[in-house]
Order: C-alpha cells, then sequence, then structure tokens
C-alpha cells in the first residue's frame, strides 16, 4: 500500500516539464474526462476511490499518441 503512492505520482512528475502535458491543459476540451481524472488524482485519490479511476489510464494513452506525434519536440523537452 505505501509503494503504491508514489508510484502513481512519479509519472506525472517525471513528465510534468514535457510540452505534451502543457499542450493538453491548454485545449479546451476535456475528451473522456481525463483531466478531471488528473486533477483528483492529483488531489490524493490515488487508491481509486472515485469513477473516473479508468480516466487517468486513457491519459497515459493520449499523451503517448500526441508525443508520437511530435516526437523531436517530445525529446527536445
Amino acid at each position: 500500500m505505501m509503494r503504491k503512492g508514489p508510484s502513481v505520482y512519479s509519472w506525472i512528475i517525471l513528465r510534468v516539464t514535457n510540452p505534451t502535458i502543457r499542450d493538453m491543459f491548454m485545449q479546451p476540451q476535456n475528451m473522456l474526462r481525463v483531466k478531471e481524472a488528473l486533477m483528483s488524482k492529483l488531489a490524493g485519490d490515488i487508491f481509486g476511490s472515485t469513477q473516473i479511476w479508468r480516466a487517468p489510464r486513457m491519459f497515459k494513452a493520449i499523451y503517448y499518441a500526441i508525443s508520437l506525434g511530435n516526437l523531436r519536440r517530445s525529446f527536445a523537452g
């Protein structure tokens, strides 16, 4: 239980300075409620007690898709 907390946040911490994350948050859309899910996770819901727990997985999938589309910029970030 104690190991799950840091592993949940480490993915975000390692990528927070990447331009892809900034671009995702600057878009007005909130497709599949991924922004809401990420905010829930940052607020401390690391054990998935809300109904939107699947959305962080979608956030990661969208992040990787955008990163692949902007590969040069992602590596530079």
